[in-house]
């Protein structure tokens, strides 16, 4: 779930509707990786990828954790990228806000 203060991402997206945010995706991620290990193991030899590559991967989809938008050094996405030129706090500031095709 998510910690802290952060309840609306820098974007103006609340927090609560990202499935990394609330913890649905490590929460799924658990739930496929027990199945895998409890109930597909007839499958193993009968499917055409590796077993032990899916479990690697929904392992680590149980430990992904929301690294909050304030903490992004270095910004990738379109949104983070306006709000570092324009030298803003986050999207809500933006005069722009509600007519910006970057905040859909």
């Amino acid at each position: 779930m998510l910690k802290d203060k952060f309840i609306y991402g820098k974007c103006g997206v609340f927090c609560e509707m990202c499935p990394t945010g609330t913890g649905k995706i490590a929460h799924l991620a658990q739930e496929l990786l027990k199945l895998t290990k409890e109930s597909y193991t007839w499958a193993e030899n009968s499917v055409d990828f590796n077993f032990e590559d899916l479990r690697k991967g929904l392992e680590w989809l149980t430990k992904e954790q929301c690294p909050t938008c304030f903490n992004i050094k270095e910004p990738w996405c379109e949104v983070l990228k306006c709000e570092k030129a324009k030298n803003l706090q986050s999207c809500l500031l933006c005069e722009d806000f509600l007519i910006c095709s970057r905040t859909e």
